[in-house]
C-alpha cells in the first residue's frame, strides 16, 4: 500500500477546502490547520497555494502519462484520459480558473505544464536537446488555445463529453507535431 507524501496531503486539504470556497479565499494557515500540519511544513514543500495547484496539476498530467506509456497506448489515450480527470474534477478546475488572475492564473500555470509536457515527447523523437523554434512555437500555441478550450469547457460553455472533445483535440494539433505525437495509425484516421 502506498503512504501518501506530505505534498499530496496538503493538496487533498486544498482541494477539500476548494470543495466550499474559492480557491483565492483560502489561506496558507486554512490548507495546514485541515490537514493537521503547520503552515512551517506547508512552506517546505510550497513557495505558495498557487504553487501547489500547479504542482496538483502536474503531479495528475505525469501519472497519466506515465500509465499510458508503461501501457504503450497512443498520446491520443492521454488526452482523452487527461480530459476524463478534469472533467471528473470540474468543479474543482472551475474554481481554480475562475479565482485565479495574473501571473497566478491557474490557466498559465496548466499551459506552461502542457508546454513542458508536449515538448517532452517531442523532444524524445527527435532526440535534440534544443526545440527547433517552429515546433516550440506551434507547441506554445496549442497549448495556450488548449487552455482556453478546457476553461470553457469546465466553466459550462461547451457541451462536449471528454471523448468528443479529446477527438477534437487531437484533430486539432497541428500538423508539424503529428509526426511526433500521433502513431502512424493515428495520423491516418
Amino acid at each position: 500500500m502506498k503512504r501518501k507524501t506530505t505534498k499530496e496531503i496538503l493538496a487533498d486539504s486544498f482541494r477539500e477546502l476548494a470543495e466550499t470556497k474559492a480557491v483565492n479565499k483560502i489561506t496558507i494557515q486554512e490548507i495546514a490547520d485541515n490537514c493537521d500540519y503547520s503552515p512551517v511544513t506547508f512552506y517546505r514543500h510550497f513557495r505558495d497555494k498557487y504553487d501547489l495547484m500547479a504542482w496538483d496539476y502536474a503531479e495528475h498530467c505525469r501519472q497519466i502519462m506515465a500509465g499510458l506509456q508503461k501501457e504503450a497506448r497512443p498520446w491520443k489515450d492521454s488526452v482523452t484520459e487527461g480530459c476524463r480527470y478534469l472533467y471528473s474534477q470540474r468543479q474543482y478546475m472551475k474554481n481554480l480558473f475562475e479565482h485565479t488572475s495574473g501571473h497566478d492564473s491557474f490557466v498559465e500555470n496548466m499551459c506552461d505544464i502542457n508546454i513542458g509536457i508536449l515538448s517532452g515527447e517531442v523532444a524524445k523523437k527527435t532526440h535534440q536537446a534544443e526545440m527547433d523554434e517552429r515546433l516550440s512555437f506551434m507547441i506554445h500555441f496549442f497549448c495556450y488555445g488548449l487552455g482556453q478550450i478546457w476553461w470553457k469547457w469546465l466553466t459550462g460553455s461547451s457541451s462536449y463529453n471528454a471523448e468528443s472533445l479529446a477527438a477534437l483535440i487531437v484533430e486539432a494539433l497541428p500538423e508539424p507535431l503529428k509526426p511526433y505525437l500521433l502513431d502512424s495509425f493515428e495520423r491516418n484516421l
